[in-house]
């Protein structure tokens, strides 16, 4: 017979996950699964490399970095659910980082809710690319800060959609930058109401 599945704790470790589950046919995670081979702030104390460090490795390596999305991106675990990341809450959405957001498919970025597009930080925001921007819906969109917005590289801005222009409010308008400005496109400039170019 094949490799049984493994399921991944909500707490797992190197010592039972690694071992157990990765020699697993099939390895899942739970929306709540806390995965880490060792928490930042206890590997800062063994390593003595400064916390803060650590957190700007995790951003470029999932092997440092705590969290089921990141044993996703080292092909430890098979991806997450539509579920699984509708479940994720703003703690964990907080940390997600540019290369894994823009590791999620266009597909499983429509899972997220209003709240939780909010919660990501203007860093993991600048990852998303073109394709994902244009497959969030109008809801979503509204969910971006101005800061969210502008964070967003040339490309990816030029992939919101005049559904999604048309979308934004006053607020998000009034606070994107004037780079963000000057990357607007004749059909996304058309799509805007006279409240939303009054806001410019």
């Amino acid at each position: 017979g094949g490799a049984a599945p493994g399921w991944s704790e909500a707490r797992a470790r190197a010592g039972g996950f690694l071992p157990r589950a990765l020699m697993s046919g099939l390895c899942a995670a739970r929306p709540d699964a806390g995965l880490r081979v060792m928490g930042l702030p206890a590997m800062a104390r063994i390593t003595r490399i400064p916390e803060e460090r650590l957190r700007e490795l995790s951003e470029a390596s999932p092997v440092f970095a705590p969290g089921a999305i990141n044993y996703v991106r080292m092909g430890a675990i098979d991806g997450l659910g539509a579920d699984q990341l509708a479940a994720l809450g703003t703690t964990q959405i907080v940390g997600f980082g540019s290369s894994q957001l823009g590791e999620l498919s266009a597909v499983q970025l429509t899972t997220f809710s209003v709240t939780q597009i909010s919660a990501f930080s203007t860093a993991a925001v600048s990852g998303l690319a073109q394709t994902q921007i244009a497959a969030l819906s109008t809801t979503q969109i509204v969910g971006f800060s101005a800061a969210q917005l502008g964070s967003l590289s040339t490309d990816a801005f030029s992939a919101l959609n005049t559904a999604q222009m048309g979308a934004l409010s006053a607020t998000q308008i009034k606070g994107l930058t004037s780079t963000s400005i000057t990357r607007l496109g004749q059909e996304q400039l058309a799509a805007l109401s006279s409240t939303q170019l009054s806001a410019l």
